[in-house]
């Protein structure tokens, strides 16, 4: 099985984004072509938001490392309009033709990725954990 065969063919918003998951490796991220935003939901609920992009005076990162064991997902930041730093919302953008419209991003983990060790939650185990980011939960993670 992989990533792609763990998403339901109906679950179509989630084309664009990179569902929440949980990994007990350290997966670093580099931004190509487009920005991309990775929200990390840390185990006291706690939200945090890390923009990948070419413009280091606004913020952005070209490189950013998630803690092991940290839930975390991604997503186009031209995808989303507007959101509130907390996570308690979210405004997503119009549809946008995905195969016009994407971001390539890679992900190097060390130690050496193991699917075994890899975690696909659904949506009510997340939100067990942070019900204060329930939008981002909406926008990010897999159907019950």
């Amino acid at each position: 099985m992989t990533l792609v065969d763990a998403i339901p063919e109906s679950q179509e918003s989630l084309s664009t984004v990179a569902v929440m998951t949980l990994v007990d490796a350290i997966p670093e991220s580099q931004e190509s072509l487009s920005t991309i935003a990775v929200f990390e939901l840390r185990e006291d609920g706690t939200p945090k938001m890390t923009v990948l992009g070419p413009d280091l005076e606004a913020g952005q990162h070209l490189q950013y490392t998630v803690p092991p064991n940290v839930w975390f997902g991604s997503f186009p930041t031209k995808d989303v309009l507007d959101y509130a730093p907390d996570g308690s919302s979210v405004d997503i953008g119009p549809s946008r033709d995905p195969d016009l419209h994407f971001s390539l991003v890679g992900c190097t983990c060390a130690p050496a990725f193991q699917f075994e060790d890899f975690e696909l939650p659904k949506f009510s185990q997340l939100l067990a954990v942070a019900p204060n980011v329930e939008p981002f939960l909406r926008y990010l993670a897999l159907p019950d």
